[in-house]
Parts: C-alpha cells; sequence; structure tokens
C-alpha cells in the first residue's frame, strides 16, 4: 500500500483525508477539500512535516527580537579587531591602523545606543495611554463625576499611590482618619455620603520610575520633576516650584505633550498635572487636589492645594 507523510500533522497515512488531522491528502490524484479547490499532489519527498511538541500540539517558531545597533555593534567589533592586527603587521598601513581604531570606537557608540533602546516603540506606549484614557473616561462619564480628584501619598493607600474621586461634588472637604483599602469604590469617612472612586493615575505609575523619595521642599521636587519630565519621560523641560503656605505653584518649561480634553480630564488633571501632583503628594505626605492650569507653547502652569 503505498504511503505518504500528511503535510499538515507530518504522520504517515495511506488514506485521505488524514486520520489524525482530518486533513484532506492528494495520494492517487487531486482530492477536493473543503475550499472546493485542487489540492497539489504531495510523496513523502516532497512533504515537510510540521514539528510536533510532546502533547501532540504543533510548535510554532517565536519571531527572534533583534537588536540592530548591537548586531551592527559586534559585526563592526570583529572587523575593526581584523584590520588592526592585518594593518600592523601585514601591510603597515598607517591608515588602514587608524581605520581600525575608528571601527572599533564606532562598535563601541552602538552598543551603548543598543542598550538605551525600549522595549515598547513609543507608538506601542501611545496606544495604551490613549487606551487606559478612553476607558477612564468612559467610566466617569457614565457615572457623571464632576468633583475633582484628590492625589493621595502612599501613606494614605497602603503603600500605592493612588486617586481618590470624590462621587459626592457638594462635599468639599476630604479628611481621612486611616489608610484606605486598595479598592475601586471606598468609604472613606464616617459619613454614608463619603464614597469615592479610587484609580490610578498617569502620575502615580510616574512616580514609581523616581530612584528615591523626594524631600518636602521645592527644591527636592524640583529635582524629582526635573528627573522624570526630562531625564525618563523626554516629555518637558526644567520645573519651577514656588510654596506658599498650602498651595504650591509648579512650572513646567517647554511642555511638548498633548493634552486631550476627556471627561476623566476634567477631575485627574492633564498627564503632566497629574504627574506634579502626585509627586507634591509623595513627597510632603498630604492629599493635594489640582485647582488650576494654565498652558502656552512656552511654560504648563500648574496650581495645587492641601486638602485637609
Amino acid at each position: 500500500m503505498k504511503t505518504i507523510l500528511c503535510p499538515n500533522c507530518g504522520q504517515e497515512i495511506a488514506e485521505s483525508p488524514c486520520p489524525f488531522c482530518h486533513h484532506p491528502v492528494a495520494i492517487d490524484g487531486p482530492v477536493k477539500g473543503p475550499n472546493k479547490g485542487n489540492l497539489p499532489r504531495y510523496t513523502s519527498e516532497s512533504a515537510k512535516p510540521a514539528k510536533l511538541m510532546s502533547d501532540g500540539k504543533h510548535r510554532e517558531k517565536k519571531p527572534s527580537s533583534r537588536n540592530s545597533y548591537i548586531w551592527t555593534g559586534l559585526s563592526l567589533i570583529i572587523i575593526g579587531a581584523l584590520l588592526i592586527p592585518a594593518s600592523l603587521f601585514l601591510f603597515t598601513f598607517t591608515w588602514l591602523t587608524a581605520l581600525g581604531i575608528a571601527v572599533l570606537i564606532l562598535s563601541f557608540i552602538l552598543l551603548a545606543l543598543g542598550r538605551t533602546i525600549p522595549k515598547l516603540s513609543p507608538q506601542a506606549s501611545a496606544l495604551l495611554l490613549e487606551t487606559g484614557i478612553d476607558n477612564l473616561a468612559t467610566v466617569f462619564e457614565e457615572l457623571g463625576v464632576k468633583s475633582k480628584a484628590v492625589y493621595l501619598p502612599s501613606s494614605m493607600t497602603n503603600g500605592k499611590l493612588k486617586v481618590i474621586v470624590p462621587l459626592n461634588s457638594k462635599n468639599s472637604t476630604l479628611k481621612i482618619a486611616k489608610a484606605l483599602p486598595q479598592r475601586l469604590i471606598v468609604k472613606y469617612s464616617d459619613s454614608t455620603e463619603d464614597i469615592g472612586l479610587m484609580v490610578t493615575s498617569v502620575g502615580n505609575v510616574a512616580v514609581r520610575m523616581l530612584e528615591s523619595k523626594p524631600g518636602p521642599s521645592a527644591s527636592g521636587v524640583e529635582s524629582a520633576l526635573t528627573y522624570l519630565f526630562m531625564g525618563v519621560l523626554g516629555v518637558a523641560g526644567r520645573t519651577e516650584v514656588a510654596v506658599r503656605e498650602h498651595h504650591i505653584r509648579v512650572e513646567i518649561h517647554n511642555p511638548h505633550i498633548e493634552n486631550r480634553e476627556t471627561w476623566s480630564s476634567q477631575s485627574l488633571g492633564s498627564p503632566l498635572a497629574s504627574i506634579a501632583a502626585s509627586v507634591v503628594a509623595e513627597a510632603w505626605n498630604r492629599p493635594f487636589v489640582i485647582t488650576q492650569e494654565e498652558r502656552n507653547w512656552r511654560k504648563h502652569s500648574v496650581e495645587l492645594k492641601v486638602v485637609g
């Protein structure tokens, strides 16, 4: 009996369709499959069996992530390592030795650049950010939330920075006596009307990128915000902080991030204001609310006020 290998599962069969995977196979002539078309004739020499895992499933080849900077740098290291000995001992050309040294220097630069490439592209990061903002705006709009969000320090949220949005917009005071649980809907006082939504903002995630907690001073917050805006995120320039009694003013120079007016931004503020409020709340260990924002092409000003 004539047998061939099934092109789908790789098993040796003598009839069509394959008794293992039910794939139509041409053995003695064209066989009509589910797509009503003629399948090509396979033989044991031309068939390419698929690799199977121990559980019988097909093994899929994972795409390899290649960093072009690192691979180019490694290639230039090999070229430079071959050029320098050849120019010194074989050809005795000075310019060839200089070329080899230049190639080695360029390879080290490329290797250093390869380590700085983020795992996620800016387009993918923007996609995730837009998705989170749209989902949060939908929730706020459905609930009709219009009250200002209060940025809480980690000491009030069991070690994880959060933002609480009171559902009762008439209550302008917020007094938290103990740490709040990590839940979506929380009760932050003894009153039955003091219920709010506890969510995570852009600023809460940005504070986790700081190497240490900023000090409760204008200079400490300026250093932390400048490090985030310029060094890590690259969305703005230097930052100036002014403190007066229970109000703090943050001026962010040369902002270049787009502000979208959504329903949730009325409560949470813009991304830059959210980062500033989160850093200030963590530094002073007090809850803060964004009272005002002003922006032009040169400066973004954020007014913050202590709550409670």
